[in-house]
């Protein structure tokens, strides 16, 4: 209410000093408060700057990517209403149904950082630092499935050199 006193002071005060003259005075309802309030320029959708950011932020902004952004190492970071949170782990503690814990840690089987389904995801626990890079049996599953006409070349080549 105090904001529709404050557009039509506004208004009333504009008119005052250029004596009212071609000017149009436009009714509107506030997509952000819903409350009705006044203007001089038709076709405005908000009744304040406050209105506008708070209606465009979020999920409703139309640069809205989601929720989450890839880093320079290519993982996934989760952006939401807490504290920013890695991908993989999330999805691997949904599947959980508990937080990790300490030693525990989320490995991707075929190296994609980026990769977060469930069934590229393994759990890993050790006291020790977990190793790097992937499973020579998971790599070449991975390059058979993907690059067989590679993998064909490869091995012809090798048995040439070798025989």
């Amino acid at each position: 209410m105090e904001r529709r006193k404050e557009s039509i002071t506004r208004i009333q005060d504009i008119v005052r000093q250029t004596g009212g003259r071609n000017l149009q005075i436009f009714s509107g309802l506030c997509c952000g408060c819903s409350s009705i309030f006044f203007t001089l320029r038709g076709r405005k959708r908000f009744c304040s700057l406050r209105c506008l950011n708070k209606f465009f932020s979020g999920r409703q902004h139309p640069g809205y990517k989601g929720g989450s952004r890839r880093t320079k190492l290519g993982y996934v970071m989760l952006r939401g209403g807490g504290p920013q949170q890695w991908e993989h782990k999330a999805v691997m503690e949904r599947f959980l149904g508990r937080s990790l814990r300490r030693f525990e840690s989320v490995h991707h089987k075929n190296g994609l950082r980026w990769d977060n389904r469930l069934k590229n995801l393994e759990l890993w626990a050790s006291r020790r630092k977990q190793p790097y890079g992937q499973r020579v049996r998971d790599m070449l599953v991975f390059i058979a499935k993907y690059y067989p006409e590679e993998m064909r070349r490869e091995l012809t080549r090798r048995r040439r050199v070798h025989a």
